[in-house]
């Protein structure tokens, strides 16, 4: 009998609690743990796969071009769309409620080929999308181009996304970002953090633990949200959003602009010509805020 490590104790303790509206995770041929929550629009469709485990046969998870090694979720084929796709759906969602979104992940780096221009088209380089609501439009031939996969088609928006980024050109810092798309008033509004001072040497080519979390001012105090950042534990950036007096909600794009379901998505390329060939461990989100020692410790295992 293979044995259990303590990082598969801790993820799957954690995965198993009431405020974990999604766990994916490698061992168990690829599973999601706690998936059936009410309003979370997360059905099983029987039949969708022969193999791997419940959650994949029954739909709730969907493949695309992704495969299982013993580190983790990777993508199978360069220069193709991938990721691993939910129908967990946050749109909709009132700011009234904290939400907390973590992984493990694996970032090598991959610089493209050293370039004159400093537009924002040449510079940006590879994007590692770790966990999102939607999948936005990517970039080809310096067009932007609507998604044709077969799991997010159509698809121009995010809802919320939790990613990595390196520019093409090398004296050009990385970045991690985490990034919310409120909505307010009568326009949606972006809400984000953006760490630029983490040295490459950190950043990739080892594995990390990236977590988001989205605190709402009913939470907090002089009706404040906030929106924090954190790498292996630690609170790494922030941002306040005065709310004053009415709770922001996620951005609820249309169905036309979104895409079909599913949009939540774990380790996901939507870059052609640039494929981001990061490795997502495993992944969670929460419907709750979870204390800064609770991710301390999810974050050192």
């Amino acid at each position: 009998m293979a044995m259990i490590s303590l990082e598969m104790q801790k993820i799957t303790a954690a995965a198993r609690r009431s405020d974990c509206a999604f766990a994916v995770v490698p061992w168990g041929g690829g599973s999601m743990i706690n998936p059936i929550k009410s309003n979370s629009q997360i059905h099983p469709v029987p039949g969708s796969s022969s193999s791997g485990s419940w959650a994949k046969q029954n739909g709730i998870l969907v493949f695309e071009n992704v495969k299982r090694t013993p580190q983790g979720f990777t993508i199978d084929e360069d220069e193709k769309l991938s990721g691993i796709f939910t129908q967990l759906d946050y749109r909709n969602t009132p700011g009234t409620g904290g939400k907390t979104f973590i992984a493990k992940a694996y970032c090598p780096l991959q610089y493209a080929p050293d370039i004159t221009s400093t537009s924002y088209r040449d510079m940006a380089g590879f994007g590692y999308d770790i966990i999102a609501q939607g999948v936005a439009s990517y970039w080809k031939n310096g067009y932007v181009y609507q998604s044709t996969s077969p799991t997010h088609p159509g698809v121009k928006y995010q809802c919320f996304h939790l990613a990595v980024w390196d520019y093409s050109l090398k004296k050009y810092y990385p970045y991690i970002t985490c990034n919310v798309i409120l909505y307010y008033g009568s326009s949606p509004r972006s809400f984000s953090v953006y760490v630029k001072n983490i040295p490459r040497s950190e950043l990739f080519d080892r594995f990390n633990v990236f977590a988001m979390q989205f605190i709402p001012a009913a939470e907090t105090e002089n009706d404040i949200s906030q929106l924090k950042l954190f790498f292996n534990g630690n609170l790494v950036g922030s941002s306040n959003w005065v709310t004053s007096g009415t709770a922001p909600k996620w951005y609820s794009a249309a169905d036309d602009q979104c895409g079909l379901h599913p949009t939540m998505s774990v380790c996901a390329n939507t870059t052609l010509e640039r494929t981001a060939r990061h490795t997502v461990s495993w992944a969670m989100g929460f419907d709750s805020v979870l204390t800064e020692d609770e991710i301390m410790d999810l974050s050192t295992v």
